[in-house]
C-alpha cells in the first residue's frame, strides 16, 4: 500500500516560522507552485505579498484564482495574516471558494 504524502504549502512574503514543503515570496510563485506542484493538502496564506505588480495582487488575489480554477484548491486554507480584519476577509472569501473544492 502506497502512503500519500502530506504537502504544504505557504505563500507569504516574510514569515519564516512555519515550517513547509514549499515557500512562495510572490503571487507568480504561488500561482506556479498551486498549478505545477499541486495537489496540497494545506494552503497557509497571508494576505500582504508585498506585490509591486499593477493592479498589487495579495492573497485575495490568490483566492481570486483559486474561485476561477477550483481544480486546484486545496483540502484546506489557513490564513496567516498578522491583521485579524485581514484575516477575516481571507477567511470569508476562503469559506466561499471550499464550496467549489473538487475531490
Amino acid at each position: 500500500m502506497t502512503k500519500t504524502k502530506f504537502r504544504t504549502l505557504l505563500i507569504d512574503d516574510k514569515k519564516t516560522h512555519i515550517r513547509t514543503d514549499r515557500v512562495c515570496r510572490t503571487f507568480e510563485e504561488g500561482i506556479e507552485a498551486l498549478t505545477g506542484e499541486g495537489p496540497w493538502n494545506t494552503l497557509y496564506l497571508d494576505f500582504d505579498l508585498d506585490d509591486k505588480g499593477s493592479p498589487p495582487r495579495n492573497g485575495m488575489s490568490i483566492l481570486e484564482f483559486l474561485n476561477n480554477n477550483p481544480e486546484y484548491i486545496p483540502d484546506e486554507i489557513i490564513p496567516i495574516s498578522a491583521s485579524s480584519s485581514y484575516n477575516s476577509l481571507l477567511s470569508e472569501k476562503i469559506r466561499l471558494i471550499m464550496k467549489k473544492k473538487v475531490y
